[in-house]
């Protein structure tokens, strides 16, 4: 699934170069993560109602194939729109469905964030090596376009032999519509509304570096290479935060994550040449892979085991959200700023506003974590600011 990824990641060029404007590519893919907003808690609800998670990947799958196997007929930013909306839902309802069956799988002593991290660093391998081979064929937009194709049609095939959690399936059966018991936990709420603010940054980021490598002066395979260097570089730190996070608590991890990212804003918007992208890209891991995984885990310590795919539908919700936003408010700075540095510098300012309320008000989910409390970072790691003894 994450090989089809990293042709994903390579559309804004592809769209650049059929004649799109690069404020119109942001514009798709807000459209894309739209479309997992308005669909990941029905789609949650749906999967907890009738305890299946495989047949929603192997759907989503096939229907991310078609779409990009029909990329290069569209014509036109209006048929693209709409390829974008339907590829953004199927995208999205696959990874709910994903981290729901994870977490079905690993529920028991709290191992989720180990198990998330561990298939995690398959996904990052799959997009390193897609990257790496696309290198060599970098300025064909077919064949792009049909690896992603070709990667998503594998993923379903591949999931077609995966059981379901039988002590979910039963759990199903019982089922009541309590979704709002979810949205009452005030920790959760706060949460959610900074790993918004976080994905708002990261999915701008995402939608606008390349393009800003391209302003550098940087030649489609460097941008490649820019984009593998972010996942190996993410691969240790995958395999590092899931245990660390069952050790030492989620808070902390997720802290890290919040600092980290302004400084990675920064730093785009401060580079001299293109060249300069590669030492950014070594914090991916400490952005990108510390959130995947603490925030899987996070949500699902603090959800109810029979709303567990709901909670993770809520947590797709917000990501979808932030996937959306980021594009199309980081397109409308750009329209008003003419300038790719301010852009940068806008979403470092977004993400350290939330950095700040997680910081203030998110307390820890797992039970007995053992975060020392020496230094005042470690105060701070350990418990919300508004809760601290003066």
């Amino acid at each position: 699934m994450f090989s089809a990824v990293a042709a994903y990641m390579l559309l804004p060029l592809v769209l650049v170069g059929r004649g799109m404007s690069r404020p119109e590519t942001g514009y798709l893919l807000a459209i894309y993560a739209a479309a997992g907003a308005l669909t990941q808690m029905g789609i949650g609800r749906l999967s907890d109602r009738l305890g299946l998670r495989r047949p929603l990947v192997i759907a989503a799958a096939l229907v991310l194939a078609a779409c990009f196997a029909v990329f290069l007929k569209m014509d036109g930013f209006g048929q693209y729109a709409a390829l974008y909306f339907f590829g953004g839902a199927a995208f999205h309802t696959a990874g709910t469905a994903l981290a729901a069956a994870i977490a079905d799988w690993s529920s028991e002593g709290h191992r989720t964030a180990t198990a998330f991290a561990r298939a995690r660093l398959w996904g990052s391998a799959g997009y390193v090596v897609a990257l790496i081979a696309l290198t060599r064929w970098v300025k064909s937009d077919s064949v792009i376009v049909a690896w992603a194709a070709g990667s998503y049609l594998l993923t379903a095939l591949a999931m077609i032999p995966a059981r379901e959690s039988a002590r979910h399936t039963r759990a199903a059966l019982k089922l009541q519509s309590r979704a709002s018991e979810l949205v009452r936990d005030r920790n959760l709420a706060v949460f959610l509304v900074c790993f918004l603010l976080f994905k708002i940054a990261e999915s701008a980021s995402n939608a606008f570096v390349a393009l800003r490598l391209d302003q550098l002066g940087g030649s489609r395979a460097l941008i490649a290479w820019a984009l593998a260097i972010n996942a190996i570089a993410e691969i240790p730190l995958l395999g590092l935060a899931g245990p660390l996070s069952e050790r030492i608590g989620r808070r902390p991890v997720l802290l890290v994550a919040l600092l980290v990212l302004p400084l990675r804003m920064a730093a785009y918007a401060s580079i001299p040449t293109a060249a300069w992208v590669f030492p950014v890209q070594l914090f991916h891991g400490l952005t990108f892979g510390f959130m995947s995984v603490a925030s899987v885990a996070y949500v699902a310590d603090r959800a109810p085991d029979d709303l567990r795919a709901t909670a993770q539908g809520l947590l797709r919700m917000a990501m979808a959200a932030g996937m959306c936003i980021g594009p199309l408010a980081g397109g409308m700075v750009l329209a008003a700023t003419n300038s790719m540095p301010a852009l940068f510098w806008v979403l470092g300012g977004v993400v350290a506003l939330g950095a700040a309320v997680f910081a203030l008000f998110v307390a820890e989910s797992l039970p007995g974590a053992s975060v020392k409390s020496g230094g005042i970072f470690g105060r701070i790691a350990a418990h919300p600011i508004s809760r601290m003894k003066q």
